[in-house]
């Protein structure tokens, strides 16, 4: 099998995440995100942070980076990993406008309408 490049192609045709594309999309090693697994919906807010973060980060394995490095204060200083493994999704997916590390994300959707028909000038 192909590794994954693209963060699309981590998931599978019911619309899940698989945890080894995901950790090679990401430049991981697939031991990294299997803390999340024992959360339920983990697995699924680590695709939805890298998917926000990435357009503005330098390529997928700094996105990879910055989900397993960044401490975000507001949570004790736990990595966007390690909080999505302790149970904390909801606060990093419902603050991610709020919490200064994660500021300067715009929506993914964002990121593509603002692209998607070619650069906008003036």
């Amino acid at each position: 099998m192909t590794k994954p490049r693209l963060l699309d192609d981590c998931l599978g045709a019911d619309g899940e995440v698989s945890l080894s594309n995901l950790a090679w999309a990401l430049d991981l090693d697939p031991g990294t995100l299997a803390p999340l697994e024992a959360e339920p919906t983990a697995l699924r807010a680590a695709y939805t942070l890298a998917c926000r973060a990435r357009p503005w980060l330098a390529s997928n394995a700094e996105t990879g980076r910055w989900l397993t490095s960044t401490p975000i204060a507001s949570l004790s200083g736990l990595t966007p990993l390690t909080a999505l493994a302790a149970g904390h999704g909801e606060a990093l997916l419902s603050g991610m406008d709020t919490i200064p590390e994660m500021q300067g994300f715009a929506p993914a959707t964002m990121a593509l309408a603002d692209t998607r028909d070619g650069p906008q000038l003036g």
